[in-house]
């Protein structure tokens, strides 16, 4: 009897371990599935451009499937240099955010961004012109209803003085 219920018991584990790898899987099929649909806030989808901001807010902007395709053959091989240098930024400028508690959101750049206010009032956010940052970072100043774009390089010095901190 004994051996018959270790024998069940290790084909459940090896089934529970299956089933767990199947829906981990799953999960982040459908992330990506979803990325380059928009805007990403603590990972929830938004299918509107207009974000309702109550505090001061960072836009992470990362490049579209189009975008990265672009680039890729612009680039060539030094796309993957460009692109894990700018990831290393990010994941920095998203450490040094969590430890402010300042609120984050990614966002793709093949939607036009809109910020609404506490006020109601609405800010579109244009980066002007600038071809050369692809990956970036927006500064929303809930208070005055502005914004400012920096480089993913210089972002902790730009947040210094948008902000005015010490």
């Amino acid at each position: 009897m004994d051996v018959i219920m270790l024998k069940y018991l290790n084909k459940m584990k090896k089934l529970n371990i299956v089933l767990t790898l199947f829906f981990c899987s799953l999960m982040v099929l459908c992330q990506r599935a979803n990325k380059d649909s928009g805007i990403f806030y603590n990972n929830r989808n938004f299918t509107t451009d207009t974000i309702s901001a109550k505090e001061n807010t960072i836009l992470l902007i990362y490049p579209s499937d189009k975008t990265i395709n672009s680039l890729k053959k612009k680039l060539g091989d030094d796309f993957y240099i460009v692109a894990d240098d700018a990831n290393y930024y990010s994941a920095n400028i998203m450490e040094h955010l969590d430890s402010l508690d300042t609120p984050y959101i990614n966002v793709s750049d093949s939607i036009k961004i809109i910020i609404k206010n506490s006020k109601g009032q609405k800010r579109e956010i244009k980066v002007n012109g600038n071809k050369n940052l692809y990956w970036y970072a927006i500064l929303y100043d809930v208070q005055n209803n502005d914004y400012k774009v920096s480089s993913l390089v210089d972002f902790e010095n730009t947040y210094k003085k948008f902000y005015r901190k010490p």
